[in-house]
C-alpha cells in the first residue's frame, strides 16, 4: 500500500465505515484488498479518482454490509465454545473469591477450575482463529505464546495444590514467553498479513474484561488482609496472575501498531523486547537473586513508561502521564532498595500506605480510556498490592 497516501487510505476506510463495515479486523482486510486493486489500476496509468470510481462501481449495493454480517455470523458460530469457557472461568473466579472472603471450603478448587476454563477458552479460540485464517502468517508464534501461557497456568495450579514442579513449570513458561514475545516484535516488522495482531485485536475486549474482573476479585480479598494486618496466601497468588496477565496483554497491545503501513522503529521493537524480558525474568525466583530480580522490576517501569509515552495520544495530559510514571518508578525503586537492605525497612511506611494507594487508583480512573496506560497502571496497582507489607496496615 506504499503508492497510496495516508489521506487516500483514510478516505477508503471512511467509505467502508459508511457502508457498514465497522468490525475493524475485517475492515483492515478489506482496506488492504481494495488498496491493492487501486494500486494496480494506478500502475496501469489511471488516476486515484478514476481507479476509486471503477472499484466502487464493481461493488453491488449493500455488498460490504452483507460481507460483514456473514463474516460475523461465521465467527460467532466458531467462537461460541471459547466464549462459554470464558464465561465459566468468570463465574468460577467470582465464586471462588466469594468463598475465600467468607472462609468457605472449596475456594482453591474453584480457582483451579477457573484456570482450566480459561485455558480451554484460549486453546479453542486460538485453534478456531488459525483454522479460519490459514492465509495469515505467524501461526507458529501464536502456538509458542499459547504454550507459555498454559505453562504459567499449570505452575499456579501446582502451587495452589502444593505439588512439586511448580518452579520448573514457571521457568519453562518464562523462557518460552520471553523468546516468543521478543521474537514477535521483530518478526512483525516485515511485510505481510500476520495472525497475531488480528487475533489479539479480536479478543482484546474479552481479555481486558477478564483482567479487570480478576483485579476486582483480588482487590476485594486483599484489602481486608491489609486492614486487619494478616497475610493472605490466596490473594498473593491471584495478584501474581493479575500482574502476569496484564503485563502480557500490555505488550501484546503493541502488536496492533505493527498493522499500520508505517511500521514502528527498530528502537521501539528493541524497547518492547527489553521491557518484556525485565517484566518476566523476576518470576525466576529459583535462579535469580533478590537484588537482581528487584533491579529488573525497577528497570521495567521507566522502559514500559517510555512505551506508554510514545503511544499516548493525550497531549494535554502529558504532565500527569510523566508524573505518574515517575511516581510508580520511585515507589518501586525505594521498595527494591529496602528489600535489598540498602535502605532501612522503616522507609516502607512512606511508600506503602492508603494515601499512595488511593493516588494510584485515582490515576487509573483518570487514564482508563488510554489502552496502554490503563494496563500499565493496572500492573502498577496490582504489583503495589503484592509488595505491600501486610504488617503496616493501610493507615
Amino acid at each position: 500500500m506504499g503508492v497510496l497516501s495516508k489521506e487516500q487510505l483514510q478516505a477508503i476506510r471512511e467509505y467502508l465505515d459508511r457502508q457498514g463495515m465497522t468490525y475493524k479486523p475485517l475492515q483492515d482486510e478489506m482496506l488492504d484488498h481494495v488498496s491493492c486493486d487501486i494500486e494496480k489500476l494506478i500502475a496501469s496509468g489511471q488516476s486515484f479518482d478514476a481507479a476509486w470510481l471503477a472499484i466502487t462501481k464493481e461493488l453491488p449495493p449493500k455488498q460490504i454490509q452483507t460481507i460483514q454480517l456473514e463474516t460475523m455470523e461465521t465467527i460467532n458460530k466458531r467462537e461460541s465454545l471459547s466464549k462459554w469457557f470464558a464465561y465459566l472461568s468468570f463465574f468460577l473466579l467470582f465464586a471462588g473469591s466469594v468463598f475465600k472472603l467468607m472462609k468457605f471450603p472449596g475456594s482453591g478448587q474453584m480457582l483451579i477450575g477457573s484456570f482450566v476454563a480459561i485455558a480451554l477458552a484460549l486453546v479453542s479460540g486460538s485453534t478456531f482463529g488459525m483454522i479460519a485464517n490459514k492465509e495469515k502468517r505467524g501461526g507458529w508464534l501464536l502456538v509458542a505464546i499459547l504454550t507459555g501461557v498454559l505453562l504459567f497456568l499449570a505452575s499456579f495450579t501446582f502451587q495452589i495444590l502444593h505439588l512439586p514442579g511448580a518452579i520448573e513449570l514457571r521457568t519453562m513458561a518464562v523462557v518460552t514467553l520471553c523468546l516468543s514475545f521478543s521474537g514477535s516484535f521483530f518478526y512483525l516488522r516485515g511485510s505481510g498479513n500476520y495472525l497475531l495482531p488480528w487475533l489479539h485485536e479480536r479478543y482484546t475486549s474479552a481479555i481486558e474484561r477478564f483482567i479487570f474482573i480478576l483485579f476486582g476479585a483480588v482487590f476485594v480479598i486483599r484489602i481486608p488482609s491489609l486492614l486487619l494486618e494478616y497475610e493472605d496466601f490466596m490473594s498473593r497468588i491471584l495478584l501474581v496472575i493479575t500482574i502476569a496477565t496484564a503485563g502480557l496483554h500490555f505488550h501484546a497491545l503493541a502488536w496492533h501498531t505493527y498493522k499500520t503501513s508505517e511500521k514502528p522503529t527498530l528502537i521501539y521493537s528493541v524497547g518492547l523486547s527489553v521491557s518484556i524480558i525485565c517484566f518476566l525474568l523476576p518470576a525466576l525466583m529459583g535462579f535469580l537473586s533478590l537484588p537482581v530480580r528487584a533491579g529488573l522490576m525497577v528497570a521495567f517501569w521507566p522502559i514500559a513508561g517510555a512505551i506508554v509515552a510514545v503511544r499516548s495520544q493525550e497531549g494535554n495530559m502529558r504532565v500527569a502521564t510523566f508524573f505518574s510514571i515517575g511516581l510508580i518508578t520511585l515507589i518501586n525503586l525505594l521498595s527494591a532498595l529496602a528489600s535489598s537492605e540498602v535502605l532501612p525497612a522503616a522507609q516502607n511506611a512512606f511508600s506503602f500506605n492508603g494515601i499512595v494507594l488511593m493516588i494510584l487508583l485515582a490515576v487509573l480512573v483518570v487514564f482508563r480510556k488510554n489502552p496502554f496506560f490503563r494496563m500499565y497502571l493496572l500492573i502498577a496497582v496490582s504489583h503495589y498490592l503484592f509488595m505491600y507489607p501486610w504488617e503496616l496496615g493501610l493507615w
